[in-house]
């Protein structure tokens, strides 16, 4: 597939075009007074100051921990996972995952003290994909698959309470148990999405739904889909928009990152049981959303300038951390 990416580039098999076409450099944005309420939003802060960028950060369900992946100086164009507390700061970024060559698609285990990852057992070529996972005080990796040699799998691990780690292969989203074992069939896509592969699965908070992304066949656009395991039904969120790296608030709300006409893009949030869209930010290029396990603070990446000397290392230089409070209101 054209979209099926080098990983030690992009982790997400949309996010080139994604980025691509929302790569600007963010400028300040005044909110008048006459603005709607959905569109007054608090100041943000910058959580993570890396030379190259990090993306994708994700909460523990405790609360404790950030995890992110983190492109370092050396290999600006290879994602590697670290980890910082959510009450120190960058102060407490580490390395948590570092030797291999490279480490991408993490999700929590629900006790907070793994984080599953998906990387190759041939650093060169990249034939055959794993995933592992690797304890976060320890930093043991553990390899949790065992797939044929030239296996290849989707863009996002995910992690359900009943211990199962999610991922797509061939169309099909599997699971397998986080200690090891044969994999299960959890929902044949196939049918319902036309053979398009779906992207960055999100088991829901009680495990009964997975969210994801699914891209158009043209790539010009993206939808969010959420599917019920149980009866096996689908039901599209979102259309005619270029949408990508869907994560949910709580049972009713999803978030996800949509390209905007002007060239940038934003974090929305949806309600399930009503349709409702509302804008929590404007005016960059943000991705990757996530939210605390409360739902309260919103994470996300945010394009900032670029450093001079990583300018023409790859598209996803220069993103960094961000958070800001959710405006609950907005979400009723």
């Amino acid at each position: 597939m054209t979209s099926r990416l080098n990983r030690g580039f992009s982790n997400c098999r949309g996010l080139t075009s994604f980025v691509a076409k929302t790569l600007v450099i963010p400028t300040i944005f005044c909110f008048s007074a006459q603005q709607s309420p959905s569109e007054r939003m608090l100041d943000p802060k910058q959580l993570s100051f890396g030379p190259v960028a990090e993306t994708e950060p994700t909460i523990s369900p405790d609360g404790r921990w950030i995890a992110f992946q983190y492109f370092p100086r050396n290999r600006p164009q290879t994602p590697l996972i670290w980890i910082m507390e959510v009450s120190k700061g960058f102060s407490s970024a580490k390395p948590l995952v570092d030797h291999l060559g490279y480490a991408a698609e993490l999700s929590w285990s629900p006790d907070s003290k793994w984080v599953s990852f998906i990387s190759s057992d041939n650093m060169l070529s990249r034939k055959t994909e794993q995933i592992y996972k690797v304890n976060v005080v320890t930093t043991e990796v553990v390899q949790v698959t065992a797939f044929p040699e030239g296996t290849l799998i989707g863009d996002s691990t995910a992690w359900s309470a009943s211990g199962l780690i999610a991922f797509e292969k061939d169309g099909e989203i599997c699971g397998v148990p986080d200690v090891g074992g044969e994999e299960v069939r959890l929902l044949d896509t196939r049918i319902a999405l036309s053979s398009r592969r779906p992207s960055y699965i999100r088991f829901s908070p009680d495990g009964r739904m997975l969210l994801f992304s699914v891209e158009t066949g043209n790539q010009d656009q993206s939808e969010i889909w959420v599917a019920e395991l149980r009866s096996q039904t689908f039901r599209r969120l979102t259309s005619l928009h270029f949408d990508l790296f869907p994560a949910w608030i709580d049972e009713e709300h999803v978030l996800f990152s949509r390209e905007t006409e002007n060239g940038r893009s934003e974090v929305q949030a949806l309600s399930l049981r009503t349709g409702n869209v509302e804008r929590l930010t404007r005016g960059h290029v943000d991705f990757t959303p996530s939210t605390d396990s409360s739902g309260s603070i919103l994470y996300f990446s945010r394009k900032g300038r670029v450093p001079k000397q990583f300018e023409m290392a790859g598209l996803l230089v220069g993103f960094h951390i961000w958070c800001v409070p959710v405006n609950r209101k907005l979400l009723q």
